[in-house]
């Protein structure tokens, strides 16, 4: 799950809210 949270966090980081969508289709 380590490889998960660091792609999350990076996605907040780079976008901050503008991946919202890809991350309710990850999910």
């Amino acid at each position: 799950m380590n490889w998960y949270l660091a792609k999350l966090i990076f996605r907040i980081v780079c976008g901050q809210g503008n991946h919202t969508p890809q991350f309710d289709e990850q999910l």
